[in-house]
């Protein structure tokens, strides 16, 4: 069930600031991966933007990504495709689903950070629209619920996407998101989807006690190492296997603490503690 080659570090997660990224940041992310024996990675458009903007070519970006010997395994994330209107709901998306295809990459992730998603039902017109964009380049696009969004539990991620109805639909588990959902984690709704529709695990573990008034903050800032903090990991896994699940294993550790020792040690702390979770 855990194929080395399906374990992905969200590279993202190594920043101090995951809202900046230099070109000496993009490559040192993509050494501290590979020297952690990751194989391959979850690429931040966000991050690949940045490090262009910041004098990075193209090619020598791109070079970088197989020199370190990484496949890219998702893109994230588009995040205006519950806006109200189709021209809108696909604004950027395309260029993700480019920049996903250019790397052979199967999945981009969607996200709903806030409150703008009208309705599920609402919510599932535009969700189609994208999947059906997002077929034209072979890949799948899951959606990642939430707590404190519009989108903000597995039922309702599952809603959408089972009303919308797609082939290339599909959900990504994020375990802190699992674990924080409202009512916590929902193993019934889980094992009601097909384990084809679980596209990718976000693998990272929460305190017991929520850390502050800002969910948003502390999952950016003081998510745990998995195997460290409440995430039942077990019955999770149990689960997945039970309904045939094969997703992506994406560790994702936004922690302030573990990354002031730096990307490689960050990099390998968060392997060893996936492996043991995992295995």
């Amino acid at each position: 069930m855990f194929q080395d080659e399906r374990i992905i570090l969200c590279t993202a997660t190594l920043q101090s600031d995951p809202m900046q990224c230099s070109a000496e940041d993009f490559l040192g992310q993509l050494e501290a991966a590979a020297g952690a024996e990751f194989a391959g990675i979850s690429l931040w458009q966000l991050h690949w933007m940045l490090a262009l903007g910041d004098g990075l070519a193209e090619q020598k970006a791109r070079d970088a990504v197989d020199e370190a010997g990484l496949s890219v395994g998702m893109v994230e994330a588009i995040m205006p495709w519950v806006a109200p209107d189709d021209a809108k709901a696909l604004e950027g998306a395309v260029g993700a689903f480019e920049l996903a295809a250019s790397f052979e990459a199967k999945n981009v992730l969607a996200v709903c950070l806030g409150d703008e998603m009208e309705s599920v039902k609402a919510g599932a017109a535009r969700y189609r629209e994208v999947c059906r964009a997002a077929a034209d380049f072979g890949v799948a696009v899951p959606i990642e619920f939430l707590p404190w969004g519009a989108i903000p539990s597995i039922e309702t991620a599952w809603q959408i996407v089972e009303t919308a109805d797609q082939e290339n639909g599909g959900i990504l588990i994020d375990t802190w998101h699992w674990q924080r959902q409202p009512g916590g984690p929902d193993h019934e709704q889980l094992r009601q989807i097909p384990g084809e529709m679980i596209r990718a695990v976000q693998l990272c573990d929460a305190s017991h006690e929520a850390q502050g008034d800002d969910p948003m903050t502390e999952c950016m800032t003081a998510r745990l190492l998995p195997g460290e903090g409440a995430v039942d990991f077990p019955p999770l896994l149990s689960d997945l296997a039970d309904i045939g699940a094969n997703p992506l294993w994406a560790p994702e550790v936004f922690s302030q603490k573990l990354s002031s020792q730096g990307p490689r040690a960050m990099a390998e702390a968060i392997r060893e503690a996936t492996l043991e979770v995992l295995q």
